[in-house]
């Protein structure tokens, strides 16, 4: 029996993620504020195993209420950093917002033994992005199609009212001619999945680390009257408290991660023979998330020198100047929203217009509520294996 062997030709590439930002990525359902010990002397916050919480309800030592609102007592922690290390599945810096803590907190995503990492579907999920905005960035004749359909979105939004908002955020339907972009065969074949050209790509999970995580504060800022205001005001029992709205583990500013890219270049050769979204290699992808930076770079860097009445949170890192050939900045998780950040903007304005949609971001605070630092910036190095 005779049989055709599939070509199979891999190009394995290094990434190295650094942050620029602190950074949230989300590790599923948050974590009750029980599952917390806050140690205000050395500044840590330990993350109780499940077992012990489970024991410690079970027991009567934490009430239903506490569960979610009241982080365990220090005191019921052991001082010896061994004993502690049995009780606590991981630990995080915590500054002094950090001992507020009076509700559930977000986790950053993590592995079973607590060492939080990239998962390489973030990562991908940010390279689409910016190979679809670089794609329709550098096609005048398809920019000129999306306008209208953009303009007549953001003109729903713009009259939307909250009866109305959930039921435009669902609508999906402009997002299917973007993914066919992807997978686009000249009208030959159907635009399927199986022929998306990101099949040959694939993007693995960075390597585990336990180091770099902070327990902190977030809030979302609206425009209103000209300025950047919290748009979640913290309230209990009607009246208004210190307390921050929003608190999440986040992965500190300058922390590296490693990972592997893999190109398969024969599935590559077969999709990219189609219409749509093409690369041949990370040098494309690099460019694509140049384009993609230095664009929203500039309009994020207009957009707070007009609005951001503190003159702190844009920094000129994030738009990715004085980066080597192969580096380029890429936005990751929570408060990374794109669309609205790069290729609305792109659509319905006009080149010296200082965009005013979107009208929110996410910002990491202090505990008297004020905003800090953006999140999500982080700088990506391709290198060939």
């Amino acid at each position: 029996m005779s049989g055709r062997t599939l070509a199979y030709r891999k190009v394995r590439y290094k990434a190295t993620l650094r942050t620029l930002s602190p950074v949230h990525i989300g590790g599923g359902a948050a974590e009750p504020a029980c599952r917390y010990v806050i140690d205000e002397e050395r500044k840590k916050a330990y993350v109780l195993r499940e077992s012990f919480v489970a024991e410690q309800y079970a027991s009567g030592r934490i009430t239903a209420n506490e569960y979610y609102r009241r982080p365990t007592p220090i005191q019921r922690f052991p001082r010896d950093e061994k004993e502690r290390a049995q009780l606590a599945l991981y630990e995080l810096k915590a500054p002094s917002v950090a001992h507020s803590l009076d509700k559930e907190a977000r986790p950053f995503v993590r592995n079973a033994f607590g060492k939080g990492y990239i998962p390489g579907t973030s990562v991908k999920g940010a390279l689409r992005q910016a190979l679809l905005f670089s794609h329709i960035f550098q096609d005048s004749a398809l920019r000129m199609k999306w306008t209208e359909r953009t303009r007549a979105l953001i003109g729903e939004m713009k009259k939307s009212n909250p009866q109305t908002a959930g039921a435009i955020r669902r609508n999906k339907e402009h997002a299917r001619p973007l993914e066919e972009l992807f997978r686009n065969t000249s009208g030959t074949e159907r635009p399927d999945p199986k022929n998306d050209i990101l099949r040959a790509f694939s993007v693995a999970d960075s390597e585990p680390s336990d180091n770099g995580f902070t327990l902190a504060a977030a809030n979302i800022f609206s425009l209103s009257g000209g300025a950047l205001k919290p748009m979640i005001q913290q309230q209990r029992n009607g009246q208004q408290t210190r307390s921050a709205p929003l608190f999440m583990e986040f992965l500190d500013p300058g922390v590296s991660f490693c990972f592997s890219i893999d190109i398969d270049t024969a599935l590559l050769d077969s999709l990219s023979r189609r219409e749509g979204v093409r690369f041949r290699n990370l040098i494309d992808i690099v460019g694509a998330l140049k384009d993609h930076a230095e664009f929203t770079g500039s309009l994020e860097s207009t957009f707070f020198d007009e609005f951001d009445n503190s003159g702190k949170l844009w920094k000129k890192e994030y738009s990715g100047e004085h980066l080597d050939e192969n580096e380029a900045v890429i936005r990751l998780g929570w408060g990374c929203g794109w669309m609205g950040h790069s290729l609305f903007p792109m659509l319905a304005y006009g080149e010296n217009d200082v965009a005013e949609s979107p009208k929110s971001r996410k910002a990491l605070v202090s505990g008297s509520g004020k905003a800090l630092s953006l999140l999500g910036y982080a700088t990506l190095r391709l290198e060939e294996e």
